[in-house]
């Protein structure tokens, strides 16, 4: 790992337990105010920040780099409606959103393949999370001064925490958005696509099996389901670049080909594959 990422994510460790520090003490706050179930809201918000935190720590350690923790500063948060606080929240996700991003630029620019697969989670958790604040500020904004709407709002704050003490957690990321990753990742990573991640992305499989009868029609296919995927979860889009390449099934190409020719053309393009036909066919 570079120097420069190795520096970058922990720095990016401590953004997140400065995060989580801020979202204890308006918890603090909180309970001095006698919203219960805001600061039950910011106590898990304290939690989940400091999950992401450690999600970058157990990333260096993988990667044999050295986490090292970096001093934190007392929250100055002052607040005196869940209003005041909520907007607060926000500017901070907001905050975290923009670091999450140049560390992304950083890691295309050094070439760090396996941060950015990380980060793509990142990514789509921003979104969540500034949704979810953006959705309770409105709720306050309706609510404005009533003390029956605030009391609901509160209420519904509370029920973060599950019936059996558990985090209610954001719905965990779908199975087809995961193919997605997969398809992204050995695109970059591979410089070719498997005819298994293909096929998992929901392409026919006769198209599959026989990339010759037509690449055009399965690179469709598979922008057709990138796209479908990227509509239905609003997830950050997979960076569908062509020219990309599909590797042969291996029983057809065996069948075609030869074993000995399998591995000299397996990850080739539609046109050199053909060539090799052509010329075995004379």
């Amino acid at each position: 790992m570079k120097e420069s990422v190795e520096q970058a994510i922990n720095d990016q460790i401590q953004v997140e337990f400065q995060s989580a520090y801020g979202y204890l003490s308006m918890s603090a706050r909180f309970e001095d105010l006698n919203f219960k179930g805001a600061a039950k809201w910011m106590r898990m918000q304290w939690q989940e920040e400091n999950m992401h935190a450690m999600k970058f720590f157990d990333f260096l350690i993988r990667r044999g780099g050295n986490p090292r923790l970096q001093p934190l500063t007392a929250p100055e948060i002052s607040f005196n409606t869940p209003l005041e606080a909520f907007e607060i929240a926000l500017s901070s996700e907001r905050k975290v959103t923009r670091l999450i991003h140049e560390l992304y630029d950083l890691a295309v620019e050094k070439k760090d393949y396996s941060l950015r697969t990380l980060l793509h989670w990142f990514i789509d958790e921003q979104v969540e999370e500034e949704e979810s604040v953006e959705e309770i500020i409105q709720n306050f904004k309706l609510t404005g001064d009533s003390g029956e709407g605030l009391f609901l709002v509160d209420r519904e704050l509370g029920k973060r925490i599950a019936e059996g003490g558990e985090v209610v957690r954001p719905v965990p990321v779908p199975d087809d958005v995961v193919r997605l990753r997969a398809f992204e990742r050995d695109q970059t990573e591979l410089g070719f696509v498997p005819v298994d991640t293909v096929r998992a992305l929901g392409v026919a499989d006769h198209l599959v099996r026989h990339p010759l009868f037509g690449l055009e029609i399965v690179r469709a296919a598979v922008v057709h389901a990138v796209q479908s995927v990227v509509a239905k979860h609003r997830v950050v889009e997979a960076d569908v670049a062509f020219p990309w390449r599909v590797v042969l099934d291996g029983d057809v190409a065996r069948q075609r080909l030869g074993q000995t020719e399998v591995d000299a053309v397996a990850a080739l393009d539609q046109e050199v594959v053909e060539k090799q036909f052509a010329a075995r066919a004379k």
